[in-house]
């Protein structure tokens, strides 16, 4: 619901300024007397302005995402929670895309970083995490070709979930991780440490 009214709001902002650079077009033409060129090169100025501002709109969610607090995390829904994660993962340079919303295979993100391919499971919870989340992961790592499993959470994992992952190539970040992670200034150079 938050995303459809954020969405909402970008698209009434665009609105709104192409409205008034509409109008204005209007009246300028009306009052003084424009000739055609004039009117193309100030549509393109316009198409440009409404261009830089979403731009600066995604930048401006980008950053503000990026400098989340744990407690942030901890208010998201599981869907921003995958958001939230693909953000951070392309702003540390890995080429990171979504899996399908249903029927994922045991994956919500697959990461490239460093030539390896990263199976990745994102778990926003507030109890512990068992074996299951590690086994989905397992799972989607056939299905996706991936060198190996990441399973992220702002929780913490049970003593199987660890002994399953560390049999199976599957990487466990639990809140203390997260929280390492999203505090650290040179992330990118710290994201090698734990992938």
């Amino acid at each position: 619901m938050l995303n459809y009214i954020k969405k909402l709001s970008y698209f009434f902002i665009e609105s709104i300024v192409l409205f008034l650079v509409i109008l204005s077009f209007l009246l300028l033409k009306t009052t003084l007397s424009i000739n055609q060129n004039w009117i193309i090169v100030l549509l393109i100025i316009s198409f440009c302005l409404v261009l830089i501002i979403k731009i600066q709109i995604k930048k401006w969610n980008r950053f503000r995402i990026l400098h989340f607090s744990i407690k942030k995390v901890d208010k998201m829904t599981g869907i921003e929670f995958e958001n939230f994660l693909l953000t951070y993962f392309k702003s540390l340079g890995c080429e990171a895309q979504t899996t399908k919303a249903s029927n994922d295979y045991g994956a919500d993100l697959i990461l490239e970083y460093k030539k390896r391919k990263i199976s990745v499971q994102a778990k926003r919870y507030q109890g512990t995490i068992g074996v299951k989340a590690v086994q989905e992961v397992i799972g989607s790592m056939a299905y996706y070709n991936t060198d190996c499993g990441l399973v992220v959470t702002n929780s913490y994992y049970s003593k199987n979930a660890e002994e399953l992952a560390f049999a199976n190539n599957v990487i466990l970040w639990d809140r203390d991780v997260l929280i390492q992670m999203m505090n650290h200034e040179n992330m990118t150079g710290y994201l090698s440490e734990f992938l």
